[in-house]
């Protein structure tokens, strides 16, 4: 199981400094819908995701596990506090699932010349506007090779793509061939407040609930001590 370690741009707050074990960051609440999909039944959960510089933290309500990635290490774990166990990926295989996560907006790689195939245009404005809970929304279309395209409404104000940043560094100097995708990311000029993606008669959504600034603890992104680590990841 592949936790979901990226989306959109790193806020600049380091700059404030540390205090007491803590650091400024970016704590985002979302909420996720999946339909039933390879047997597993639908879900809807509630997403809790704290960033501070190169690291994030992801849990999910009622959850017994949750991820951390510390792309300053290479490293990503996922954690089960209620075995005190873990599961640690490495630079390798982290390299390997950021990339294979740019496949989600179309860019795939050209078999002749084995490098990034990335449309000059993935975005698309419609110049529908709407107000969704209290943050004035723009709608932009992600489009795909296959499928229906990827409906993103970004909220005015919100700063654009805040996981950028780690996806950047957890693909290392391989990024450098996906310039052009990151420059249109970075682009936007918003952070989406709702999310829809059809696959077939499935619909995914995901929406955000909160997004703010404020200090971190410095122990979210560290491995808690006493904890056993797994060589493969158990049920």
């Amino acid at each position: 199981m592949a936790p979901r370690i990226f989306r959109f741009f790193i806020p600049f707050v380091m700059a404030c400094g540390l205090t007491m074990g803590q650091e400024f960051g970016t704590v985002v609440e979302e909420e996720w819908t999946t339909p039933p999909l390879f047997g597993l039944p639908g879900s809807m959960r509630r997403v809790k995701t704290f960033i501070s510089g190169d690291n994030l933290r992801r849990e999910e309500a009622d959850s017994s596990q949750f991820v951390v990635v510390r792309s300053d290490l290479g490293k990503a774990w996922l954690l089960r506090p209620k075995s005190k166990t873990y599961f640690e990926m490495d630079k390798e295989t982290l390299q390997g699932l950021a990339t294979m996560a740019l496949m989600l907006f179309g860019i795939g790689i050209d078999p002749e010349t084995g490098k990034p195939s990335i449309p000059e245009s993935l975005f698309v404005e419609t110049g529908r506007r709407q107000t969704l809970d209290s943050w004035t929304c723009r709608e932009v279309l992600l489009r795909r090779s296959t499928g229906r395209p990827v409906i993103l409404w970004l909220g005015e104000g919100l700063k654009p793509g805040l996981y950028t940043g780690i996806l950047k560094n957890l693909m290392g100097s391989s990024a450098d061939a996906y310039g052009s995708f990151f420059a249109q990311l970075d682009g936007l000029g918003g952070y989406p407040v709702l999310v829809e993606a059809g696959f077939g008669n499935r619909r995914f959504s995901q929406r955000l609930i909160s997004v703010e600034t404020k200090a971190v603890s410095k122990s979210l992104f560290e491995l808690p001590k006493g904890y056993r680590r797994l060589e493969s990841l158990e049920p």
